[in-house]
């Protein structure tokens, strides 16, 4: 789980029907940015290991709760800063849980039951360094194709060339299961 949130639309919170970082509860709901993307996840692990010592628990292996806080940015001081450290103490996970999915009610009609999803797969990104070397000039006599023209012909051949939209087979059972 992460504990960073993207931005809201808006500082002042107007396209909100509650103020996105108060954590409203209203309505049987917390309402709030960030409230389905994993909060609560870190809020139920660590209300369950708060009750399992309470209640005595000792677990026979060793457990490691960790959540980072710049997931929404890459995650370079978060999850690959933990991911460092154990590597660098030679600890190895038998098994990692990472962040999951939410509880879905009405998922594909308003009359279907609550399904829990399952993250069987992750969004494609790339990061992109474009840089484009040209002969300086001067703004009253500017060479016929310029530096600025160069590079935006290039973020326009990327823009109209995506990357490919991609369903894995395990995706596609699991939506036909839940359908």
């Amino acid at each position: 789980a992460h504990q960073d949130v993207v931005p809201a639309e808006s500082e002042d919170g107007t396209s909100w029907m509650h103020p996105p970082f108060a954590g409203e509860i209203a309505d049987g709901f917390v309402w709030g940015r960030g409230a389905l993307d994993t909060k609560s996840s870190i809020v139920c692990l660590m209300e369950a290991a708060e009750r399992l010592l309470a209640a005595g628990y000792r677990p026979q292996r060793t457990i490691y709760l960790a959540f980072g806080h710049d997931e929404e940015v890459g995650g370079n001081r978060g999850a690959a800063a933990i991911a460092n450290y154990l590597q660098a103490h030679d600890i190895h996970m038998q098994w990692v849980l990472d962040e999951g999915l939410s509880l879905i009610l009405g998922a594909f009609s308003e009359n279907d039951p609550p399904i829990a999803l399952v993250g069987l797969a992750e969004k494609g990104h790339a990061n992109i360094e474009l840089k484009v070397l040209g002969d300086g000039g001067h703004s009253a006599a500017p060479p016929l194709e310029t530096v600025i023209g160069t590079r935006a012909v290039a973020l326009d051949h990327l823009q109209k060339n995506q990357m490919e939209e991609r369903l894995l087979p395990l995706v596609i059972e699991s939506l036909v299961n839940a359908a």
